[in-house]
């Protein structure tokens, strides 16, 4: 389970946890056999801290159809649609840190695995990456208030 007390803890609701598998071919995560995990913008398709036109081209080929963050996937629920684009708009041509304040100065992340499953915390804008062959074999959705509950996806 993943979750973001940063993001759980924002107003405005347009944070959350991205995520990038290495194994999706879009090249965001290029650390074999991991998931790359970031507190940022609900739209920021590759994870660099901007929602712009890059995560807007990135999402199209997605649409109508099945997909994860990295497809456009906002809201964790494996299909990138309507509901997908609306919570992208907001940010639009807005950066992280014109948004958000980072909960530290250094990266925070803990992390735990128990019975096959990453328990992590992501505090703020930093990116970690979790080795997923032996720290994350399975990592389970959880929904939280908003986009703000942070994520957990099965991998």
């Amino acid at each position: 389970m993943i979750t973001s007390s940063a993001a759980a803890a924002n107003a405005k609701h347009n944070t959350g946890i991205g995520w990038a598998d290495s194994g999706d071919g879009t090249g965001v995560n290029a650390t074999a056999n991991s998931v790359k995990l970031k507190y940022t913008l609900v739209g920021d398709v590759n994870l660099d801290g901007a929602v712009n036109i890059t995560d807007v081209n990135a999402l199209v080929p997605h649409f109508n159809s099945a997909g994860s963050w990295t497809g456009g996937d906002f809201n964790y629920d494996g299909s990138v649609n309507i509901t997908d684009v609306n919570a992208l708009v907001p940010n639009f041509n807005t950066s992280l840190g014109s948004q958000v304040q980072s909960a530290a100065a250094n990266p925070k992340v803990a992390a735990s695995v128990s019975d096959s499953v990453a328990t992590a915390e992501v505090v703020n804008d930093a990116a970690t990456t979790v080795d997923a062959t032996t720290e994350a074999p399975k990592l389970r959705r959880r929904s939280g208030r908003g986009h703000g509950g942070a994520m957990a996806k099965s991998l």
